[in-house]
């Protein structure tokens, strides 16, 4: 997730957060136990490669420790989804830019 304040001094740093939603899905886990990384990224651009990986591994430890404390959940798709995921900001700046240019 990204968010950015607009405010009357104008917009503020971006805050990044990384959630796998999967995690809400599974039956018997509390809230309060799943765990999401924040960082807040200055200077008005995004995020690299570098920072979003930053994030993965709170989570994984996250999901590491829900697996000792549940085993009889499954947390393997999750892990292995959130291993795999390696979004390119660069794609998302592009993406921003067009749907901001067809409104």
């Amino acid at each position: 997730m990204l968010t950015r304040a607009i405010r009357e001094d104008g917009l503020h740093e971006l805050v990044m957060g990384l959630v796998h939603w999967g995690l809400f899905e599974m039956p018997g886990l509390n809230l309060d136990e799943i765990e999401i990384p924040i960082k807040t990224i200055p200077g008005g651009t995004l995020p690299d490669a570098k920072q979003i990986e930053a994030l993965k591994a709170p989570l994984l430890k996250c999901i590491e420790k829900l697996g000792k404390e549940h085993p009889e959940l499954k947390f393997k798709q999750i892990s292995d989804e959130l291993r795999a995921f390696q979004p390119d900001p660069e794609d998302l700046d592009q993406f921003l830019l067009m749907k901001s240019m067809l409104r």
